[in-house]
């Protein structure tokens, strides 16, 4: 028990998560580069594995709650299964 905790966290400072911590070295290191001319790209996945789903936590979703359609024909959803 706790995984969800020890990633994500609660609030700031101490009680941040792994997530957020290793987001903003991320960023911090993407600042960096950029000042010194680096041009590039970043892109990221939020996934979930549970029960043998994959899920993809970055759904865009609508203001009423419901998905928003993707551009792509990708489910947000692939189970896993062992041979």
């Amino acid at each position: 028990s706790g995984k969800t905790h020890t990633m994500q966290g609660s609030g700031n400072g101490a009680m941040r998560g792994i997530i957020p911590r290793a987001v903003e070295q991320i960023l911090q290191q993407a600042a960096l580069m950029q000042s010194q001319r680096w041009k590039f790209t970043m892109k990221a996945s939020f996934l979930e594995i549970y029960n043998e789903d994959l899920r993809d936590l970055l759904v865009m979703m609508n203001s009423d709650g419901s998905l928003k359609q993707r551009n792509t024909s990708s489910a947000n959803k692939i189970s896993i299964k062992r041979n």
